[in-house]
């Protein structure tokens, strides 16, 4: 139900985007654990339903045949639903198995009104424990109310997701969080230096260059990753040089401080660097390299520029400023070569322009939503290509689904998914 013409949404969401998903399934198909001396056995089964076809209990009963006694299975009419035992039912045995039947059974709707879950994994562990770690940092930090729980948010949102099994969702959330956290944690453990001044804090900056080239260079080693991994990778690489370089100007014309911030800054984005390399994922597929996102960065700037000067308002300054910012580290990253980086960067600066200038008319209703959710996650399903940056995506649009924000879920879905899909078309070529 993964794959093929019997395909089933909820069976994706289970399964699809997780790096083994073949073997977890096979793990659990009933066909797995077909054996001599089996108990027992009752199937219910319709041949009008549409989650499972019928062809299913045809398979598992061709499979239990040789290691039952010979039992006709009986038919039923269309739209109906059939009832068959397998097993040895001896006279003696009859009434337990009856009663464990009725229990089994009496527990069936609970256990069918109970939310999907994803299949656990270990990157989802790894993320879980991370987030448990900046929690205990957070908490021990002195920070304004606002700011802490601005983290709080964004942590508690990764571990939503990792819990979910949205790992690349997970991971752009934790991003927007780590670093800065590693900000204070770095200026508390380096107030001796403030004290000191700038002798002090030029003598930090020298040591932590070092540190900073030895690591890079650890970095710099080749590794396979999903799209999506590396491009969060990619974001932070990015600004590690320039906020090393800016840490030194802001200490000798501002205030130490600033300078630490600085450095402080740089560990965090080589943390996280170090921590998102540390995961382990399948090899992902051998497909085509991504191409630069110049093309879609300048038809996004232009669409910006026009949207300000429709959209410019005191309320939308502070918006504005996020959309170019967004935009100007795609830049950055296409400059470099970065592509990776580059599309998910410009895909942000996507969501954020439409989020901004949409208006409330223009949102779909949330049966519409979801119907396009599922038409974009069968699209992403093919494992012959690295979708991990569409993913990411379909992960955003089902968490801003699951919390009713549909402006969101509508930007997502019906901007920045399609846009992502049209530039892949275009990589192919």
């Amino acid at each position: 139900m993964i794959e093929g013409p019997n395909q089933q949404g909820f069976a994706v969401r289970w399964l699809g985007d997780q790096p083994d998903y073949k073997e977890d399934a096979r793990r659990v198909s009933p066909l797995q654990y077909v054996r001599a001396g089996l108990q027992p056995i009752l199937t219910m089964h319709g041949n009008a339903v549409r989650g499972a076809p019928d062809s299913h209990a045809v398979r598992f009963r061709t499979s239990i045949r040789p290691v039952r006694q010979k039992q006709p299975r009986p038919e039923a009419p269309p739209g109906k639903s059939i009832v068959a035992f397998y097993g040895a039912w001896t006279k003696e045995l009859m009434p337990q198995r009856l009663v464990l039947i009725i229990l089994c059974l009496s527990f069936l709707p609970k256990a069918m009104a109970q939310p999907a879950r994803q299949t656990a994994s270990p990157n989802a562990g790894a993320i879980l424990a991370e987030v448990r770690r900046l929690k205990g940092v957070l908490a021990s930090l002195k920070l304004s109310a606002a700011e802490a729980e601005s983290f709080s948010s964004l942590l508690s949102r990764s571990e939503r997701a990792a819990q979910s099994g949205h790992i690349f969702l997970s991971l752009h959330l934790l991003q927007y969080a780590a670093p800065s956290i590693a900000v204070s944690e770095y200026l508390k453990a380096k107030t001796e230096i403030g004290k000191g001044g700038l002798p002090a804090f030029e003598q930090e900056w020298q040591r932590f260059g070092t540190e900073l080239a030895a690591r890079q260079r650890k970095l710099a080693i080749a590794q396979r990753l999903p799209l999506a991994v590396q491009a969060v990778i990619e974001r932070s690489l990015t600004q590690v040089q320039p906020n090393y370089q800016a840490s030194r100007l802001y200490g000798a014309e501002t205030s130490v401080e600033n300078g630490l911030y600085y450095l402080g800054l740089v560990k965090g984005q080589l943390d996280f660097v170090a921590f998102c390399r540390s995961l382990k994922f399948d090899a992902p597929p051998a497909t085509q390299p991504l191409r630069s996102f110049a093309p879609e960065l300048a038809e996004l700037e232009k669409e910006v520029l026009a949207a300000y000067r429709q959209f410019d308002t005191p309320e939308q300054h502070s918006a504005f400023i996020r959309v170019n910012s967004s935009l100007k580290v795609a830049q950055d990253l296409e400059h470099e070569r970065r592509y990776s980086g580059a599309w998910l960067q410009g895909l942000e600066a996507r969501r954020a322009l439409t989020a901004m200038s949409v208006t409330t008319a223009e949102n779909r209703a949330a049966t519409a939503l979801r119907t396009q959710s599922e038409t974009f996650r069968a699209q992403l399903s093919n494992h012959r290509a690295d979708h991990s940056i569409g993913w990411l995506y379909w992960q955003m649009a089902e968490a801003a689904l699951a919390t009713d924000d549909l402006k969101q879920a509508n930007a997502i879905l019906h901007h920045v998914l399609p846009l992502y899909f049209k530039s892949m078309t275009r990589n192919k070529r």
